[in-house]
């Protein structure tokens, strides 16, 4: 009853809103608060038609970035300021990697931000096209979120796909610009961690933002439709939400996260199993020092945060009824299980599709398909293997990518060694550091799920923050190795992009969606069309597939 209480007292009588204060850091959390709420009007009150969007959603976003620019003007004079106080101190060398280091960060966002007004048709847009566009550009046409029979990432949780559907689709042809304003809002949360834990050190505030820019997987993904930098910035979000105790912020922060993939619920609960069971463990062995990030930086005091947790507790589960719960009530009713891919047909009465044989077997076969490609990536789950990976997803193996899916890059490694000393130095003096412990376990549950290096950008940007917050690793040697990484990053990006350097468009969509345009003129607006791939994000009417049986992922 005290966590209903405390979650209940939260949401009425507008106390809600004295408790977000984000700012602009923030402003990306908003797009998906208000993106969530607008699709569904979109699909079930507005229906523009044509699986487009109203402009309802951006100029929402756009009155809380009117409201949010003025309260932040004095954080943002007051940043400049300490920019510039701070940066008449430091000595030549120091200034000399922050002017370059600068020049190069620009370099690497104008082309991501370039590259993000593009309509999606990379190569590493796949995904995109294929079923986060696609199926929600499905369900506003049909007017409906009743399951698409070829379609079975339709039983995926895509709260996040659907709460950017209202900004992708606002635009004549779909737009990606949405993922580039999570790039901003994670190097500016970052910076206001490694500002917390560091008591407003300088030159770290400065080194986070050049080795995140620096990481070849955060440029090789910058200006794309890929949506995992999406996810590490709701994570780390709700990490600085908490730290502010802005807790409605860091509740919809978290449950977005939460229910962004379909197994992250699962792995979400592994990980805060494993982190509390070593807390467990070393506390057993007796007086155990707390602390986030290392020992001293700020302190970890569990007893002034567990009415912080209740309260947290209490709206993520409110939160998780409006955000997830569309999406496991669909799959309960469709293949009887919450969790679709894992455990189809779990709780039969409730399997609506089971009913049909052939269609059930393609269910189960779909299932089947997805599950296994955790398997489809790395070397195995060996010893040898794991020792050898440290190595190998940071470098090429054939070509630009390796086994992996692509290199993650040199940051990295400059960041492993110390991240491991201050790991090995907390263990040697009995302290428990959250957010170092916090990225070994979730390195340990990705090892043993989907080796894919993009799932890694949470771990590898919190151990890039836990280094930078230790000013022991803040030297010249340091400094250059970072330059040299954001000199790689910046010529991997430009190359990556070039392609498309002043092309419209329309010019640079692929011919299949092409075709699709070229279709739409031929739909009578009562009958589907017909198509051979699921390929579908660019179609503004009804398709059928021509290849029966629901759509498998590779």
């Amino acid at each position: 009853m005290d966590l209903y209480h405390n979650c209940v007292c939260d949401l009425e009588g507008g106390h809600i809103f004295r408790e977000i204060k984000g700012g602009l850091a923030h402003f990306p959390t908003w797009l998906l608060i208000i993106g969530y709420g607008v699709f569904w009007l979109e699909l079930y009150v507005v229906k523009k038609g044509h699986g487009l969007t109203s402009p309802l959603a951006p100029a929402v976003a756009l009155i809380i970035l009117g409201i949010l620019l003025p309260r932040s003007f004095g954080s943002i004079k007051g940043c400049w300021k300490f920019l510039c106080d701070n940066f008449n101190e430091q000595s030549r060398f120091n200034k000399y990697v922050i002017v370059v280091g600068s020049l190069l960060s620009l370099i690497i966002l104008g082309c991501g931000f370039y590259a993000s007004l593009f309509p999606p048709h990379l190569l590493q847009e796949h995904d995109l096209m294929h079923y986060r566009l696609a199926v929600p550009r499905q369900h506003l046409i049909m007017g409906s979120f009743a399951h698409i029979p070829w379609s079975a990432a339709d039983f995926f949780y895509m709260p996040l796909d659907f709460a950017l559907t209202p900004f992708w689709l606002a635009t004549s042809l779909p737009n990606k610009f949405p993922q580039f304003l999570f790039i901003l809002g994670l190097l500016a949360i970052a910076v206001k961690l490694v500002k917390h834990f560091t008591g407003n050190h300088f030159m770290a505030q400065v080194m986070v933002v050049f080795c995140i820019l620096g990481s070849h997987n955060v440029g090789i993904q910058m200006g794309t439709g890929m949506l995992d930098l999406a996810g590490c910035y709701l994570l780390l979000a709700a990490l600085h939400s908490f730290l502010e105790k802005n807790i409605f912020l860091c509740a919809a922060e978290f449950t977005f996260y939460f229910w962004s993939k379909s197994f992250i619920p699962p792995m979400m609960i592994l990980i805060m199993i494993g982190v509390v069971l070593i807390f467990v463990l070393l506390k057993s062995r007796g007086s155990l020092k707390t602390d986030w990030v290392y020992a001293g930086a700020f302190g970890l005091l569990w007893k002034n945060n567990w009415p912080i947790l209740k309260k947290l507790t209490g709206i993520f589960l409110v939160l998780s009824l409006l955000i997830g719960g569309p999406f496991v009530i669909k799959n309960l009713y469709y293949t009887g299980t919450p969790t679709y891919p894992f455990v189809v047909g779990l709780v039969p009465g409730l399997a609506n599709l089971q009913k049909d044989a052939d269609v059930w077997q393609i269910i189960e076969s779909n299932a089947y398909n997805n599950t296994q490609t955790k398997d489809a990536y790395g070397h195995g789950r060996s010893w040898g293997a794991f020792l050898s990976h440290l190595w190998l997803i940071s470098v090429p193996e054939q070509g630009v990518n390796n086994s992996y899916d692509y290199p993650v890059g040199l940051i990295y490694l400059l960041c492993l060694g110390p991240f491991l000393l201050v790991l090995f130095r907390a263990l040697r003096h009995k302290e428990f550091l959250l957010v170092p412990v916090f990225v070994v376990v979730f390195w340990m549950v990705w090892w043993f799920t989907s080796q894919q290096s993009r799932f890694l950008y949470i771990p590898i940007v919190l151990m890039i923050i836990v280094v930078v917050s230790d000013k022991r690793f803040l030297t010249p040697v340091f400094y250059v190795c970072v330059f040299v990484a954001l000199t790689s990053t910046c010529l991997s990006i430009v190359r990556a992009h070039k392609a498309d350097w002043g092309k419209s468009a329309y010019e640079v969509l692929r011919p299949r969606d092409k075709i699709l345009l070229t279709m739409s003129k031929n739909f009578d607006g009562l009958h589907p069309l017909m198509v051979d791939h699921a390929d579908v994000a660019f179609a503004d009417f009804p398709v059928i597939i021509k290849n029966k049986g629901i759509l498998v992922l590779k």
